[in-house]
C-alpha cells in the first residue's frame, strides 16, 4: 500500500529539508538528555554524593620566571593538587563544565559578578590586537562597573613568545586588575585539541585548513564558554580585535531591562550588540554549559556564527534581538587564519566619528624598525595621556602604534624600571609621528641610575639630551642601568609622541 505524503505533512519531501529535520530533531534529543542528565547529578548531589570533576587550576599574581612560563604555555600545571579551599571558592562550587582549564593569571571571586566578558586570543601573522582590546575595556568602565564585571582571556595557543607577551604586558598595567579578580588569563590543556589531526571532513566546500582553523575555534571558544559558567549573571562574547563604546555596561544592563518587561512578549536566548559575526552576543550564564557542548558535538560540521544561530532557533528564538547602535568595534585586519584579511567595520558604532575612525586607524600599526625584545620592565609616566595611546607601546616590539601624550610640560618624565639589574650596550628612542612627522620632542634628556638594594632609583646620571626628536647612544662599555628617566626640560605647545624605543643588553 502507497502512503501519501500528504496525509503526513509534517515529513519533508526535499533531501535538504529532510536533513535539516533530522539536525534539529538530534540536537533537541541532546538538549532533553542534557537536560536530565543534569536534574540527575542535582538530586545525586542533594542525596550526599559528590561528583568529581576535573578543575585543575592556579593563581598566578606575581610575573613568572622564564622557566615557569614555558612549563605554563605548554598547558602545565605548577604546584601540588588543589586544595578543597580552592575547588570550593567563591560560585566555583557552582560549576560543572570547567573541566581541563587553568588558571595562569588573576584569581577567583567570592561572589557572584554581573557580567563575564569572554575573549579568546591566539596568535596573528606581525599583529597583536589584544592589549588595544584590553585598554578599551578598562578605559570604559568606572571604578564602580569593575566590581561587576569580569574579564576573561582565553590563550588558545601554547606559542611560548606569544604567551610570554601577553604575561609581560598584563602584569605590567593590569597587577591591580588581577588583584581585584577584574580580569583572568587562563588556558586549556592540550588534550583538548587531541583529535584535531584526524578531522577529515570538509563541508561548505572549505579546504581542510579552513576546517581545521574553525573546528579548534569552536573548540576554543566551547571550553570558554564552560569555564565563565558560573562567574557572572550574564556573559558576552568578544573577539581580541575589538574596541568597546562609551558607557557600554550601562547600555547592556538597559536593554536587558527592556527585554525583560512582560510587555516585550518574547522568551530571548541571545541578545545582541554588534552587526560583525560573534562578537558582542549575550547569553544567560546558565546556558553556557549546554552551549559548551553544543559546540563540541557539532565542531566539525559548521562555523561558530553557524552553529549559535542553530541553538538560537532551538532555543525558540527565530530572530536575532539588537540593539540599534553597536557598543564593540571591529579593528583587526589580520585574520587568525593564516593569510586571511578581513577589512570589517560596524557602521552601527555607537562612538564612531561622522567622519570616521580614522584616528583609530594609528593603533593598527606597528611601526617599529626593530625587532629586539627590551628586557622587562615597568613602564610609568607623569604626562597626560591621550586616549589608548598608552605608555607601554613604543616599549614593546609587538605592539601597535605609539604613546600620545597631550601638551608635556616642564619636568614631565617618562620613566623605565628594569625588574632586574640591566647590563646595557646602546639605547634607542624614537620621537614625533613616524608617518606624519610631527609631535616631536624637541627639548628633552636622558637620564640613568643604577638603582640600589632596594631598586630605588634616587642617583641618575645624564645620558645626553634629544637632538631633532631623537636619542640614540652606544657605549663603549656595558653600563649597569636599573632605570630609565625621559626628562622634558621645556613646556611644550605641541603634543608629543614616542614610538619605538630599543634597549639592547
Amino acid at each position: 500500500m502507497r502512503i501519501r505524503t500528504r496525509w503526513i505533512p509534517w515529513i519533508p519531501v526535499g533531501r535538504s529539508a529532510r536533513l535539516k529535520c533530522m539536525l534539529f530533531l538530534m540536537t533537541a534529543f541532546f538538549l532533553s538528555v542534557q537536560h536530565f542528565i543534569n536534574i540527575s547529578e542535582r538530586r545525586t548531589a542533594q542525596n550526599g554524593f559528590h561528583i568529581s570533576y576535573s578543575t585543575k587550576r592556579t593563581t598566578v599574581t606575581s610575573r613568572p620566571s622564564a622557566e615557569t612560563e614555558w612549563s605554563i604555555s605548554m598547558g602545565l600545571k605548577q604546584g601540588s593538587e588543589e586544595t578543597s579551599a580552592q575547588r570550593d571558592y567563591g560560585p566555583l562550587s557552582n560549576r560543572t563544565c570547567s573541566g581541563q582549564i587553568q588558571l595562569l593569571m588573576g584569581h577567583h571571586r567570592q561572589r557572584k559578578g554581573f557580567l563575564t566578558v569572554g575573549i579568546s586570543s591566539v596568535p596573528r601573522d606581525g599583529e597583536f590586537y589584544l592589549p588595544v582590546t584590553l585598554s578599551s575595556l578598562h578605559e570604559k568602565l568606572t571604578g564602580a562597573e569593575r566590581d561587576e564585571v569580569v574579564i576573561v582571556v582565553y590563550l588558545a595557543s601554547f606559542d611560548k613568545e606569544f604567551v610570554n607577551d601577553i604575561f609581560t604586558q598584563v602584569h605590567t598595567f593590569y597587577n591591580e586588575s588581577l588583584e581585584s579578580g577584574l580580569l583572568q588569563i587562563i588556558q586549556p590543556e592540550p588534550i583538548i585539541y587531541h583529535d584535531m589531526d584526524n578531522i577529515k571532513k570538509r563541508t561548505y566546500n572549505d579546504s581542510l585548513e579552513r576546517v581545521h582553523w574553525r573546528t579548534k575555534q569552536n573548540v576554543d571558544y566551547g571550553h570558554l564558554f564552560g569555564y565563565c559558567e558560573n562567574i557572572s549573571q550574564y556573559y558576552i562574547h568578544l573577539e581580541d580585535d575589538v574596541i568597546a563604546a562609551t558607557g557600554f555596561l550601562d547600555d547592556i544592563k538597559a536593554m536587558i531591562v527592556d527585554v525583560n518587561k512582560p510587555l516585550f512578549n518574547k522568551e530571548w536566548f541571545e541578545l545582541s550588540f554588534s552587526g560583525l559575526g560573534f562578537i558582542g552576543k549575550l547569553y544567560r550564564s546558565r546556558e553556557l554549559c549546554s552551549m559548551k557542548k553544543f559546540f563540541l558535538l557539532f565542531k566539525v560540521e559548521k562555523p561558530c556564527d553557524l552553529l549559535i544561530k542553530d541553538l538560537r532557533g532551538i532555543m525558540q528564538q527565530q530572530k536575532e534581538i539588537k540593539r540599534a547602535k553597536s557598543l564593540f568595534q571591529h579593528i583587526g585586519i589580520t585574520s587568525s587564519l593564516a593569510g586571511k584579511t578581513q577589512k570589517l567595520t560596524d557602521r552601527l558604532f555607537k562612538d564612531r566619528r561622522k567622519s570616521g575612525n580614522a584616528i583609530e586607524q594609528y593603533l593598527l600599526v606597528n611601526y617599529k624598525q626593530s625587532t629586539l625584545k627590551n628586557p622587562n620592565a615597568e613602564i610609568r609616566s607623569s604626562l597626560k595621556t591621550f586616549g589608548r595611546y598608552l605608555p607601554h607601546i613604543p616599549y614593546i616590539s609587538s605592539a601597535m602604534g605609539f604613546y600620545w601624550a597631550e601638551t608635556p610640560s616642564n619636568n614631565s618624565v617618562y620613566r623605565i624600571t628594569f625588574r632586574t639589574l640591566q647590563h646595557v650596550n646602546s639605547i634607542v628612542i624614537k620621537t614625533g609621528h613616524p608617518v606624519n612627522k610631527n609631535d616631536f620632542l624637541t627639548e628633552g634628556e636622558v637620564w640613568l641610575s643604577q638603582g640600589s638594594l632596594d631598586k630605588n632609583c634616587e642617583d641618575y646620571t645624564k645620558a645626553g639630551p634629544f637632538e631633532d626628536g631623537q636619542f640614540s647612544v652606544n657605549f663603549e662599555t656595558v653600563v649597569p642601568v636599573q632605570c630609565i628617566e625621559i626628562r622634558i626640560t621645556k613646556d611644550m605647545d605641541t603634543w608629543l609622541i614616542i614610538w619605538e624605543i630599543v634597549i639592547d643588553s
